[in-house]
């Protein structure tokens, strides 16, 4: 059995991530019930490198080049 392991940091609540450009949004995943489901699910994306989760929405959204910015939400939090 093979074992491994991932690290995400993640923001206090009131961030975002911001992309460097239009194409670089990965996915938008509806419904995800907590910050964990987004980090795993951008774990599995190898060309991630950020995603915000807004608990409110429960959307996450995957970006291959993004940097992290203050949001207007204070529901949302990005992870790297």
């Amino acid at each position: 059995t093979q074992l491994y392991q991932s690290i995400s940091q993640l923001t206090p609540f009131g961030f975002q991530c911001q992309p460097s450009a239009p194409n670089v949004l990965l996915e938008i995943i509806n419904n995800v019930q907590r910050t964990i489901g987004c980090a795993v699910a951008c774990n599995r994306q190898p060309l991630c490198r950020c995603f915000d989760y807004d608990t409110a929405s429960l959307i996450c959204r995957i970006f291959r080049d993004a940097s992290i910015i203050a949001s207007s939400s204070l529901t949302s939090r990005a992870g790297l």
